[in-house]
């Protein structure tokens, strides 16, 4: 939009239910300094870390089942985390996904002998061995998605065939699953470990719904430029308006459309022919205000400009 300085629209569509949305969605899960408190007893609970340990320790971490377990909201917990981590209390890593190891215990021949009797698994099979190499030599990580992708069958099949696998000591099969990683960065103190850093969480929260505000009040003031808006929100200051966006041009209109007879003049001009602004101009009239109501007439796109460079009724 706007490139090799051509004019854009950009339009922003909301309603009321939007700006109650804005408060649920955002405000509501800003995470308290009690909140996080909450949230990181929860935690070491989760993994039974003793008074004054758990420093540099890391753990595998089902976000889910950690919710599910102590029955928390999924956001504000996950913000609370965010919040734990963006002051160096853990270090969370998103993993989101399911890590597997596997490693053929038998040769390949017996291998053969064994899909023969069970052809159902051989499409998986075959995936593994031509997706992996040295399967049958050592320890190789498995990805559940690709080799669902390449066999064009579910991961929950894969999984289940591999489980069968390891049952029939086919091969040895480990499975943990788990979305992303915890490592505790500093040992567990409870609401001191917490209370040393409640200036960020408020100074945070205070920043998160003064920026949530700013965008209520750009969405309703009417009377600035919007420019001059924008600005301000990153605390620079302009007090010249654009004279491009929305309020700019309103207000342009209702002072460029202030001299009606003269906007009538070039209306009543075109409706006989398509006139260049030096035929305009020879209307009885100051020039400088047929120019700009010719541009107050081409803003509002009641006129148009030819490619014989003149103007006419749109």
């Amino acid at each position: 939009a706007g490139r090799s300085e051509q004019t854009s629209q950009a339009v922003l569509l909301y309603n009321e239910n939007d700006q109650v949305r804005l408060e649920n969605q955002f405000v509501a899960v800003i995470p308290t300094v009690i909140e996080v408190k909450k949230v990181y007893k929860k935690l070491i609970n989760f993994f039974h870390i003793a008074y004054g340990e758990g420093q540099d320790v890391s753990y595998p971490f089902n976000f889910s089942i950690f919710c599910q377990t102590y029955n928390l909201r999924s956001i504000l917990t996950y913000n609370c985390l965010q919040t734990l981590d963006r002051n160096s209390v853990i270090k969370l890593s998103k993993e989101f996904s399911k890590k597997t190891t596997i490693t053929f215990k038998v040769s390949q021949v017996a291998l053969s002998y064994y899909l023969l009797k069970n052809p159902n698994y051989t499409d998986v099979v075959q995936t593994i061995l031509r997706t992996y190499g040295g399967v049958f030599e050592q320890v190789v990580t498995l990805n559940h998605a690709l080799i669902a992708s390449k066999a064009n069958t579910q991961v929950s099949k894969v999984h289940d065939i591999l489980l069968s696998l390891d049952t029939d000591d086919i091969l040895n099969y480990t499975y943990q699953d788990f979305d992303s990683s915890i490592a505790f960065l500093v040992p567990r103190e409870d609401d001191r470990t917490v209370n040393s850093i409640s200036h960020h969480i408020k100074a945070h929260a205070q920043t998160k719904k003064k920026q949530i505000q700013s965008v209520k009040q750009y969405l309703t003031n009417n009377a600035t430029c919007r420019t001059i808006q924008l600005l301000a929100y990153f605390e620079e200051k302009k007090d010249v308006p654009c004279g491009t966006c929305d309020v700019c041009i309103k207000k342009s209109r209702k002072k460029d459309t202030s001299n009606l007879e003269v906007n009538d003049a070039i209306l009543t001009a075109l409706k006989e022919k398509p006139a260049s602004s030096r035929d305009l101009c020879k209307l009885p009239y100051d020039e400088k205000t047929i120019l700009k109501t010719l541009n107050a007439l081409l803003e509002q796109q009641i006129i148009i400009v030819t490619p014989a460079n003149t103007y006419k009724l749109k």
